[in-house]
């Protein structure tokens, strides 16, 4: 029998030592880590990111970065938490693809378009008058 994945969709991953012991205990496979605060600026958001990505190289035997299906049966196998770099904004991309371009070479693989409130991308759920995606958010998607 396959031992099952368990990948936690929205987790606000504290940086520490007592987060990984209870990831481990509740068998968590991989959490998507929602690596920045919402409506930071992109500068912000690289130093949230960096500081997740460097909580996982200081830790390489409890932790691994999820960039694609090979890390995840990685961390499966080896009983490491994997981390998926996973904001719930996109604010910080600045309307700039460049920014996205380079937050996916740091390891982004999931991104919330919006959360709340009206960014560069569209409309948040915190909008009474909705609307569709900015021309930057079809081009983001």
């Amino acid at each position: 029998m396959t031992t099952p994945m368990f990948i936690d969709g929205s987790s606000i991953f504290e940086l520490s030592a007592d987060q990984i012991r209870l990831a481990k205990q509740g068998k968590v496979t991989a959490a998507n880590h929602a690596v920045t605060i919402p409506e930071v600026g992109w500068d912000e958001a690289k130093q949230q990111m960096q500081a997740s990505l460097d909580w996982v190289t200081a830790n390489p035997d409890d932790l691994i970065l999820i960039r694609g299906l090979a890390d995840l049966d990685e961390a499966h196998a080896s009983g490491r938490v994997g981390m998926i770099l996973g904001p719930q904004d996109g604010d910080f991309l600045e309307s700039d693809l460049g920014k996205l371009h380079a937050a996916y070479d740091m390891g982004l693989r999931v991104m919330q378009l919006t959360y709340q409130n009206r960014n560069c991308i569209g409309d948040g759920c915190g909008v009474a008058d909705a609307g569709p995606l900015t021309a930057f958010g079809r081009e983001v998607v």
